[in-house]
């Protein structure tokens, strides 16, 4: 559970003191419109967070 925790504490928790980025970049996508955008949300710690990426 910790290990899953500080993935997504370093991978897709935004920092403040970074100007809201993570401390490990996330891949750029092409600016898409939002009816174009589709998102899948993966849940992190048995649902407490939520993470979304594009989806192909």
């Amino acid at each position: 559970m910790l290990q899953e925790y500080i993935s997504y504490y370093n991978n897709d928790r935004t920092h403040q003191g970074i100007n809201g980025q993570t401390p490990i970049t996330s891949p750029t996508y092409f600016p898409t419109s939002v009816e174009e955008t589709k998102l899948e949300a993966m849940p992190v710690l048995n649902g407490l967070y939520h993470t979304y990426k594009k989806a192909a």
